[in-house]
């Protein structure tokens, strides 16, 4: 016998009614006879079984048909019209299509071919596989769930739209089917990152960089940074005598002009910028601070608020001293209390300028550095270390009076 030669092998789904589950394909072969010539515009008896398993196995559906074939020997059918064909399971294996021809029309079958069906139709399939209500994180009962082979009707009860958004899965177990999981700390090679955790990235890296770097003033004094908490501040006192705009700071060095100097001033301890300028840096009063430019560009004369940020990292008022002073009476009278510099900020006793006298006192008794912050027209606020303890106090102190600076970055 001849076996029957397959034009198309592909199986179509048939549109029959999109309120139910189609139950038939398209199928299409081209016939030829013992002789190898094509059998055309005739009508051919046809019988098609489908086999589960194997050439020779199980059969679980047979139909008979009279298709005709056209000029090219090609005829169509649509299998799946006889009885018990809703009732196949297409999950349960492999299947093959065998069919069988008479030339004659009749039942005397004599071309005989089997193809495999390499993939069951979807839709077919569709009616067997399990309700996805086991599965979906939000809808504990599918409106689908009611599909069985036998019973269709509920198909029109499919979801138009998914109403359910990435947060609802994950907040079920913290997990999207296993493959998304831990946005907000990713771990694994398939985690996904969220937008936050990328800025908090960049931002950490931002920051050790500037500690790493520094920054010069306009004159071209570099000063060393270093990083505290999500803070960076130069671990140096500011001794430039430039705004970053270029113009220069007044050096006030008369006594009776600094107790009425109600403008930007400067001056170095003791009047004595070769012994103090490189250790101590020069000492400001609050007028120059209030310009917004005295500290390099990118950086700025901290507020109290950002020095009580800074003070409760290093543990709160009554210890953060310890942590932001030079160890040792180098720098500081004796006995410089509790003094680790852990903090690497490296504070020292650089005394001050009084604001009523112009006289500079307490060198090494005392540490003072400027807010931005402002109390009234007369004062602002400053924060202080000594040497005999760790306390950090916030006070508010005449606005012409001499201190040191800090500068914070942007």
């Amino acid at each position: 016998m001849k076996n029957l030669t397959l034009f198309i092998s592909a199986l179509l789904i048939s549109a029959i009614v999109v309120a139910q589950t189609p139950q038939s394909f398209s199928y299409q072969a081209v016939v030829r006879n013992s002789a190898d010539e094509l059998i055309v515009n005739t009508t051919v008896g046809m019988q098609i079984t489908i086999l589960q398993t194997s050439t020779t196995g199980t059969l679980v559906y047979t139909e008979t048909q009279t298709p005709t074939t056209n000029e090219n020997g090609l005829l169509s059918v649509v299998i799946g019209g006889g009885t018990s064909f809703e009732f196949i399971d297409w999950s349960a294996g492999v299947f093959f299509v065998k069919t069988e021809i008479d030339p004659a029309g009749g039942t005397d079958y004599t071309i005989t071919g089997i193809t495999q069906l390499l993939s069951v139709p979807y839709a077919l399939h569709a009616a067997t596989v399990a309700s996805i209500n086991e599965l979906d994180p939000v809808f504990e009962v599918s409106p689908a769930g009611a599909i069985t082979v036998t019973n269709i009707d509920s198909w029109n009860n499919k979801l138009d739209a998914e109403t359910q958004s990435l947060e609802d899965v994950l907040t079920i177990g913290n997990s999207a089917n296993m493959l998304i999981k831990d946005v907000i700390n990713p771990v694994d090679d398939q985690d996904a990152a969220t937008k936050a955790y990328v800025d908090a990235i960049y931002l950490d890296l931002k920051l050790d960089i500037y500690a790493e770097i520094g920054v010069s003033d306009i004159e071209g004094n570099h000063y060393s940074a270093v990083r505290i908490g999500d803070q960076v501040w130069i671990a140096e006192n500011l001794k430039t005598t430039k705004f970053n705009d270029g113009s220069d700071i007044e050096v006030v060095i008369d006594p009776s002009d600094w107790s009425n100097w109600d403008i930007s001033g400067m001056c170095w301890f003791n009047n004595d910028q070769t012994t103090y300028e490189p250790t101590f840096g020069a000492l400001y009063n609050w007028h120059a601070v209030n310009t917004s430019i005295l500290c390099p560009q990118g950086w700025h004369v901290p507020s109290s608020s950002e020095w009580d940020e800074l003070v409760s990292f290093l543990g709160g008022e009554t210890i953060a001293g310890g942590a932001l002073k030079e160890i040792g009476i180098t720098y500081w009278g004796s006995p410089n209390v509790g003094a680790t510099n852990s903090s690497g900020f490296s504070a020292r006793a650089c005394g001050r300028r009084e604001s009523s006298s112009g006289s500079f006192v307490e060198d090494t008794e005392v540490g003072l550095f400027w807010t931005s912050t402002g109390v009234d027209t007369q004062t602002a606020y400053e924060n202080s270390l000594y040497p005999e303890g760790t306390m950090v106090q916030t006070l508010e102190v005449p606005k012409n009076q001499g201190n040191s600076v800090r500068c914070l970055k942007d």
